[in-house]
């Protein structure tokens, strides 16, 4: 189960590049049959780690673009939903990413309670905040990040992204997504057996 612990992020890369506004992810129009110059669609699918207590609240992966320096909201589980596997489809920019933070809120007797977690390889947001109350420093560079590559004019299939625990796991379920996805109109005139998979890694 994942520990409800506020992140509070420290970090020099994080305060000197948080202020640039999120911008550029957009839903793909039903019966699209063409991708714009620079941009790219993808899919995958999300498995989140609240379940019922994450009540009707949206939750939403954080990627920041290496190429163009700037932040993007990817929503993987949408409000008044609160089953564990959500499937996500968007159009961005193309381009070198790094899966930045994860953005969730718990259901309270309050209302909610926000949550924003960083994402990093070598350490969980649990241990990051037991060496922050110890008083110990961590600096951005001893931290390694998931990287994502999305590439221009194509749909990108970008993996099961499972949350559940503290450590998210990135794998290649492109099958199931496929039938998943292949009948919706988002993708009916695309064909998802040709995708760049692109996992997280």
């Amino acid at each position: 189960m994942r520990a409800g612990i506020l992140l509070i992020t420290l970090f020099i890369f994080v305060n000197t590049t948080s202020a640039q506004p999120p911008t550029g992810v957009e839903e793909i129009q039903p019966y699209t049959k063409t991708i714009r110059a620079g941009r790219a669609y993808i899919y995958g699918q999300f498995i989140q780690g609240l379940g019922f207590s994450s009540g009707g609240f949206s939750q939403y992966i954080k990627l920041y673009n290496l190429d163009d320096k700037h932040f993007y909201y990817i929503n993987v589980k949408p409000s008044l939903r609160s089953k564990k596997l959500n499937r996500f489809h968007n159009s961005v920019p193309a381009g070198r990413y790094i899966i930045y933070s994860y953005e969730w809120t718990k259901s309270k007797w309050y209302g909610g309670l926000r949550t924003t977690e960083g994402v990093y390889k070598n350490a969980t947001a649990k241990e990051l905040d037991e060496k922050q109350k110890s008083g110990i420093t961590i600096m951005e560079s001893e931290l390694e990040r998931f990287t994502l590559n999305i590439e221009s004019g194509k749909v990108n299939y970008l993996g099961t992204w499972n949350f559940t625990d503290d450590k998210p796991v990135f794998t290649n379920e492109k099958q199931i997504a496929d039938e998943d996805m292949q009948d919706t109109y988002y993708f009916k005139f695309f064909d998802l057996g040709q995708a760049a998979v692109n996992i997280p890694q």
